[in-house]
């Protein structure tokens, strides 16, 4: 399990990989999961540290688009 922490150097998100939750956010889908978590961890990078509300409405964002095909 990965931890939320924040100093100078680096940022961890409290990810649990077989429970599927991000800061205790439970997913159901692991495509949705996986989603959420790879967007999360990209804006991370850039110094955003997420909070609970914006780890649900990231999972609603996803859940809302289950069965869209993207690409061409």
């Amino acid at each position: 399990m990965e931890m939320l922490r924040e100093d100078r150097k680096s940022v961890t998100l409290n990810v649990d990989k077989s429970a599927m939750t991000i800061l205790g956010v439970q997913f159901d889908n692991r495509k949705e999961f996986r989603i959420v978590w790879n967007a999360i961890s990209s804006n991370m990078i850039e110094g955003w540290v997420p909070s609970v509300s914006e780890i649900e409405g990231l999972k609603q964002k996803a859940v809302s688009l289950r069965g869209v095909e993207f690409g061409g």
